[in-house]
């Protein structure tokens, strides 16, 4: 077969007049040993092949030359068609049947065929074995210039990288080869784009190498038993391309072979491709992806049965895609490009396996709208180069169905900005099994509904699993939304070293409001921005709020009706509520830096009056101020908190309501300055003690409103009067709380 082999390349590579001097030798070899070829009649020409069947050469009109239209070399014990020359007007419309048969049991009922070539257009050509190339039609393209091409094989004995042609000047009706294409291009030339290139391609083996089908025109259903592993080397190579294509169905891998300075390898049409149906994997390379692909027109849908490595899915300019199934991973490179992509719609993508990218690669967008997304295990980028938009990023311009990741969304290993990205316009839903990781680069691993820096846009419900955890990069790991449904973090919001990382900023929450099964953990940040921003009704976190020595963690809302912590508020920089709180209650303690660095609870304006309904902390509150209707030098409302409890300690805190220090900047002394009416506390219980700071001078802490009901703290009950204005005096003995004398209660 070697030796075969290196008899075909050196037969494709000899003129046409070395041909004839080589038949006249081979034909005098032949004498004495095997009859050569015989015309038997006008239509039919029979010769023995090399491994001695019996080949018989048919046309349905036209008269055969032998001398002049067959050119034969002998190898092995019979003769090789080198070239079968079909040039006679007669054969016009011809079909040709090339038959072999075993003789006495010799031969093996194959055979095969160098070149056979036509200027007229014929009707078929059948070979009952291998064909290497042919070149067949008038000038007229806008007809077929061949009906059909059946044969067993296709470039077999072809085993270099340099392909070998089938060209057609006008249409080809069918091609139907039962076994493998190797190292062939089938190319036809039609007059216009929408005349028939290639009717239909039905291949029952592999298509493998220097290979490719490429028209001018349409191309109808492609039927592909086995793997299609092609590289371009040559024109036409690589590449299933035509105007449009109708359904694609390869039973085994689409593979790019990599070859330096190749080009992509891709199946392609310029405005219509139908459904696309790969058995196993979609495989490109680094440099030369697998494409799958329409220039300005839609794409039904694509069904990989394997995993896409390198490869790249979707429209150019003017077109949608249908549905987009993987059954097993995306895989891409630094540069691989996206993975799916359509300019205009895309349907809904599914992904049994992961979302992986080393670098750029990997995205899933749309121009306009994209259906849904569903992944069924990680979403995972890392690498990348560094304020370049990263990989494994899901995206849409318009609006953006529910996105499903079945296990963890990991930017943690990029540099790339946007790296493992969920933004659009509008989101329905989002679902996380595992956590959310983000990286190194802006905005990564973040969740935008309106758009990155924006946020403004509708999501739906959202559930993770586990925790969010920010990266180095600004914003990373951050969710930016006005939610329409309810959202719940099964883990803890963890802040990282960028700013504003792990952060969720909401203009809406709807009920059952937020849910933060851990803790909020700032204890890493290095700026103050604010941890959650929201406007709902409640707020829920299992565990604790912590910030960094008085940085992070801070908290703002609108208006809420509950806000339940688990734990304790540890050093945080607070929480800020501009609309009132119906309940606040905390299971631990809440504690600020120190004295002078206290940890604010600041509520502006009441619902209805109200700024908080019931505030209650099971443990203690040290280094805290709350605080009620007011700003920074200004009193802002008259409000009210109903009730105030407390089952530890008051340690060196204020609370104070629609009320201002004076000049000495300190609560608790004579010059604080409150409203002449409407802001009041109800009943305030402290089970433990209430003490300023011992052993400091100069300070002073207080319980100031216009109107105090009731006061009790270690089991004291203060003897208030009742009414607005009235126990004013805040140096009066029974004004005073604890021992450190700096800790009292009065009215403005």
């Amino acid at each position: 077969m070697r030796k075969f082999s290196r008899l075909v390349a050196t037969i494709m590579k000899t003129s046409h007049a070395s041909r004839q001097q080589r038949t006249a030798s081979s034909l005098e070899r032949l004498e004495g040993r095997i009859a050569p070829a015989t015309l038997i009649n006008p239509t039919t020409v029979t010769y023995h092949d090399l491994d001695g069947d019996l080949v018989t050469v048919k046309t349905s009109v036209g008269t055969f030359d032998l001398a002049s239209q067959f050119t034969f070399f002998s190898m092995g014990s019979g003769e090789l068609l080198a070239m079968l020359k079909l040039n006679d007007p007669g054969f016009q419309g011809a079909t040709i049947t090339i038959t072999a048969k075993t003789v006495a049991g010799t031969g093996d009922g194959s055979v095969n065929v160098g070149t056979i070539a036509s200027s007229n257009d014929l009707a078929g050509i059948t070979v009952d074995g291998d064909l290497n190339s042919a070149a067949i039609g008038d000038s007229s393209v806008g007809t077929l210039g061949l009906g059909l091409l059946h044969a067993s094989s296709l470039g077999r004995t072809n085993q270099t990288l340099s392909s070998s042609g089938i060209t057609v000047f006008g249409g080809l009706g069918a091609l139907n080869i039962a076994h493998r294409v190797n190292n062939v291009v089938v190319l036809t030339t039609t007059a216009t784009p929408s005349d028939i290139g290639i009717g239909s391609v039905a291949i029952g083996g592999s298509m493998l190498g220097a290979a490719g089908l490429v028209t001018s025109g349409t191309i109808g259903s492609v039927k592909i038993g086995g793997d299609v592993s092609l590289v371009g080397v040559g024109s036409g190579s690589g590449r299933i391309q035509g105007a449009t294509i109708g359904n694609v169905t390869i039973g085994g891998d689409f593979t790019a072979i990599a070859v330096p300075a190749g080009p992509a390898v891709s199946i392609g049409a310029d405005s219509g491709l139908g459904l696309v149906t790969i058995g196993g994997d979609v495989r490109g390379t680094t440099t030369i992806p697998a494409m799958i692909n329409v220039f300005a027109g839609n794409l039904t849908g694509v069904r990989i049965g394997g995993s896409l490595y390198n490869g790249i899915i979707g429209t150019n300019s003017a077109g949608s895609v249908g549905d987009v199934h993987i059954g097993g991973d995306i895989v891409a490179a630094q540069a691989a490009g996206p993975a799916i992509f359509s300019a205009v719609d895309l349907g809904a993508v599914s992904v049994r396996g992961s979302l992986i990218s080393d670098g750029e690669g990997g995205s899933i967008g749309a121009g306009h709208d994209l259906a849904s997304v569903k992944i069924g295990g990680n979403v995972r980028v890392f690498g990348g180069h560094g304020g370049v938009q990263g990989g494994a990023r899901i995206f849409a311009n318009g609006a953006l169905g529910n996105v499903v990741i079945g296990g963890s969304l990991d930017a943690g290993g990029s540099v790339d900005d946007l790296a493992g990205s969920i933004s659009a316009a509008s989101i329905a839903g989002i679902k996380i099994k595992g956590y959310v990781q983000g990286g190194s680069g802006v905005d990564s691993a973040g969740i935008f509904a309106g758009g990155p820096g924006f946020g403004g846009g509708p999501l739906g419900a959202v559930n993770i699993g586990g925790s969010v955890r920010g990266g180095a990069g600004n914003s990373s790991a951050s969710i930016q939304a006005a939610v329409t449904g309810p959202v719940k973090i099964g883990g803890s919001l963890v802040t990282g070293m960028g700013d504003s990382s792990a952060s969720l900023h909401f203009t809406s929450v709807a009920a059952p409001g937020l849910s933060i099964g851990g803790s909020i953990d700032a204890r890493a940040a290095v700026t103050d921005a604010p941890a959650i921003t929201m406007g709902g009704t409640v707020l829920t976190v299992k565990g604790s709020i912590l910030g960094n020595n008085g940085i992070g963690g801070r908290v703002e809302a609108g208006v809420l009706d509950k806000l339940t912590v688990g734990h304790s508020i540890v050093n945080t920089s607070g929480i800020k509520i501009t609309a009132g709180v119906g309940a606040f209650k905390v299971g631990g303690s809440i504690r600020g830096f120190s004295p002078a660095a206290p940890l604010l609870i600041n509520v502006l304006f009441g619902n209805a009056g109200v700024a908080i309904g019931s505030f209650a902390v099971k443990g203690d509150v040290e280094n805290t101020n709350l605080l009620a209707g007011t700003l920074p030098g200004s009193i802002v409302n008259a409000v009210t908190i109903g009730s105030v409890t407390v089952g530890g300690d008051w340690i060196a805190s204020n609370l104070a309501v629609s009320t201002l220090p004076g000049n000495d900047g300190k609560f608790g002394t004579a010059d604080d300055a409150g409203l002449s009416s409407g802001s009041s506390i109800g009943s305030i219980v402290i089970g433990g003690v209430g003490e300023g700071t011992l052993f400091v001078g100069g300070d002073s802490f207080g319980i100031v409103a216009s109107e105090i009901d009731s006061l009790k703290i270690n089991g004291k009950t203060f003897a208030l009067t009742a009414g607005a204005h009235n126990d004013t005096d805040p140096t009066l003995a029974a004004h005073n709380i604890g021992w450190s004398l700096d800790f009292t209660v009065h009215e403005t």
